[in-house]
């Protein structure tokens, strides 16, 4: 089991030393997180767990926000211990999961809860808890309410990937812009329709909740690596006004910018 907390992160290969024919079960506390599946562009959303034949797997990941919380359980099919075997009986592997397809994502109640105990610092403490968690997912994986609680994975085509990955290039290098839906539809010859769809089938977030995060991501490096005004910082991500910055600010970090900067720097 391997717990995950990356900031200022964009991408990494191969994250993992997996051996072959082994179950590869990926949750995400925060950040969206993208990789191939197939040939196909698919990402992993907050609070959604995937599950697949880790020898399948691209291991090319993009970290759509640039940091990712989450948690990966991996488990070599038929070497289960002496402890898991007896509270999951007999498992067979991937065939118990009644999944046809090399990976499949589920979204549940359930799940999160289940994943939120695995957070805990007493349960992260003690082997006993987690191979009892484990368990547990085992046996929820193998039931037929799993089965119930799947959900179709976002996925684009190779020519949608390459659209929103031209605009999203643009974004990032015009941070200090307001920039619509209605100028890039024009400038990428692509409908608003289409833009909207493209944003929350790839990011996992709207429009302007994509912009929102990558501006806010962007200040705050700003505020840890520069001595700029706050004033500088909001023009440099396309706020004219400091006060609608440091609340947008705030919405996503729960601090105000300068208390932001305050806490990093005593920490550092």
């Amino acid at each position: 089991m391997y717990f995950h907390n990356y900031s200022d992160i964009e991408q990494f290969k191969t994250p993992l030393r997996i051996t072959p024919k082994s179950i590869r079960i990926d949750y995400a506390y925060k950040g969206t997180v993208n990789f191939e599946g197939d040939k196909r562009n698919l990402y992993l959303a907050p609070f959604v767990l995937k599950v697949d034949k880790r020898s399948l797997d691209s291991e090319n990941y993009h970290f759509v926000d640039g940091s990712f919380e989450g948690i990966t359980i991996l488990i070599k099919e038929g070497e289960l211990d002496s402890e898991l075997s007896q509270l999951v009986g007999n498992f067979q592997g991937w065939t118990d999961f009644n999944h046809s397809e090399n990976y499949f994502f589920l979204k549940s109640s359930f799940i999160e809860n289940l994943f939120n105990d695995l957070k805990s610092k007493s349960i992260k403490d003690s082997l006993l808890f987690l191979k009892l968690k484990v368990a547990e997912l085992i046996l929820y994986l193998k039931s037929s309410q799993a089965l119930k609680d799947s959900i179709r994975p976002e996925k684009l085509s190779a020519t949608d990937n390459i659209i929103i990955r031209n605009i999203a290039e643009y974004l990032n290098n015009n941070l200090n812009k307001q920039v619509s839906l209605h100028f890039l539809s024009i400038k990428f010859n692509v409908s608003q329709t289409k833009l909207k769809t493209l944003f929350k089938e790839k990011y996992g977030k709207t429009f302007h909740d994509y912009c929102t995060a990558q501006k806010m991501d962007y200040a705050a490096k700003l505020l840890v690596k520069s001595d700029m005004k706050i004033f500088q910082i909001a023009n440099e991500v396309g706020y004219i006004s400091s006060s609608k910055f440091s609340s947008a600010f705030k919405t996503k970090y729960f601090l105000t910018p300068r208390d932001f900067r305050k806490k990093l720097r005593l920490n550092s």
